[in-house]
């Protein structure tokens, strides 16, 4: 599979989905999680990933790794195994992977109840038409002078 902008893209949105959680969104492997895994999640830029052969890289995927948290991602489909090759090649691009890819893919990873409500807190504090004095801390909160 040729590592075309599309690929990319498609492999970016499943990697955020799947695999950064451990791996990171830039590849480093260096996450809340995996700081606390044995053996050490690698480094994806590194050479010593980077000199699998693409068969090695696809196999992991696909099969897991034993004796590590990396799991078989196998869906026994065709489309199963394109979307690993698709992985390949996101991993063959992660040395290369650009300030504004990573931020594309932070923008993509999953979020849960509580980062959402943060979110719309947010972005509700932030609105230009939102009635003043009417936040978190009420009159009550703001101090006297």
């Amino acid at each position: 599979m040729a590592a075309s902008d599309a690929v990319l893209i498609e492999a970016a949105e499943h990697w955020a989905d799947h695999c950064a959680v451990c791996h990171g969104s830039d590849g480093r492997g260096s996450t809340k999680l995996s700081r606390h895994m044995y053996p050490p999640v690698p480094d994806f830029r590194a050479s010593p990933t980077q000199s699998l052969t693409d068969g090695e890289l696809f196999y992991a995927i696909e099969q897991g790794i034993p004796w590590t948290a990396m799991p078989a991602c196998t869906t026994g489909t065709d489309e199963g195994a394109r979307e690993s090759w698709a992985l390949v090649c996101f991993i063959r691009h992660a040395p290369s992977l650009t300030p504004a890819e990573i931020t594309r893919i932070e923008g993509l990873l999953p979020k849960s109840p509580a980062d959402l409500k943060q979110e719309r807190d947010i972005e509700e504090f932030l609105r230009p038409d939102r009635p003043k004095g009417r936040g978190r801390l009420g009159r009550q909160g703001r101090s006297k002078r």
